[in-house]
């Protein structure tokens, strides 16, 4: 008996080798392949990542995930033929990426200077942009201190670099207002007598909050608006003091009155006899005066 002879072939199973970056920045993406052939199906596999192009090609792109580890695996299939190759596991090196978020105030006065500052880590690089304002101080540290220079919108931004990786991450712009300098002033009497009472005020403004101080009175009512009510309880020269500031800001403005608190003067007189009658004589000079008499009459000497 004899049989037919069938010639048979042995194709090999394809060897598919990954490239690409094994160390790499969580929360980036980077591109892996194999060698491309016709007439083949790819079919990729990634752990601790996404792949975000490419799969069922022989090159695809992942979006890695947290701090850690990941991998990628491949397999290489020949259409014709059914054979299927594994590519080895390709691990990857995760490393973390920095999130700077940056705090400080986001309402400034022209000309003030204000602090900045991220969380600070070892072994980092900090890149601070700044626009409306210059850096006086902690260029290249987690902290920096701006001297605001002009009116309008300011910002702030900073990029955080990890030395040993080169991973780097970029802080969201933090905007600033910048608001002119305000001006003030104080009105109201600069002179009056001890224990009187007067009203010192300034232009009124929704979005300011007022401070006062006094050297030599009481301050009755009004303190934190425009308008307060002063008793004057100290002879010689006062003063009224007035922080005027915006609110939600580092803005404000000074201002001060000299006030001439005169004392009471004391009611006495001498009597002395004069041509057949009594000259009384106020006892206090410079004074106006005006005499009372048993009989209801009076008259006034300067």
């Amino acid at each position: 008996v004899r049989t037919s002879n069938y010639d048979v072939t042995v194709e090999a199973n394809p060897s598919p080798v990954i490239t690409g970056k094994n160390d790499v920045c969580s929360s980036t993406i980077q591109a892996y392949s194999i060698p491309s052939n016709t007439g083949r199906t790819y079919n990729w596999n990634v752990s601790n990542g996404t792949i975000v192009a490419g799969q069922g090609t022989s090159d695809i792109q992942v979006l890695w995930g947290a701090f850690g580890s990941g991998s990628i695996i491949v397999s290489d299939s020949i259409d014709a033929s059914g054979c299927v190759g594994y590519a080895p596991t390709f691990n990857v090196n995760i490393n973390i990426l920095p999130s700077p978020v940056v705090s400080g105030p986001t309402s400034a006065c022209v000309n003030s200077v204000s602090s900045y500052n991220i969380a600070p880590s070892l072994g980092r690089t900090y890149t601070w942009l700044v626009s409306g304002g210059t850096i006086t101080s902690g260029l290249g540290t987690a902290g920096i201190e701006v001297s605001w220079t002009s009116a309008g919108t300011g910002s702030i931004q900073v990029i955080d670099s990890v030395d040993a990786t080169g991973c780097t991450g970029v802080s969201s712009i933090l905007n600033v207002l910048i608001q002119p300098k305000p001006s003030t002033f104080v009105s109201g009497a600069n002179s009056i007598c001890e224990n009187g009472t007067a009203m010192y005020g300034t232009i009124y403004n929704s979005n300011k909050y007022y401070e006062w101080g006094i050297i030599g009175g009481n301050i009755n009512m009004g303190q934190g608006t425009s308008n307060i009510s002063v008793t004057w309880t100290v002879p010689g020269t006062g003063y009224v003091y007035l922080t005027d500031s915006l609110v939600g800001s580092n803005c404000s403005a000074y201002a001060f009155l000299g006030v001439s608190v005169n004392p009471i003067p004391q009611a006495s007189f001498t009597a002395a006899q004069s041509a057949g009658g009594v000259k009384l004589t106020p006892d206090e000079a410079n004074v106006s005066c005006t005499w009372y008499f048993g009989d209801g009459d009076s008259s006034y000497l300067y």
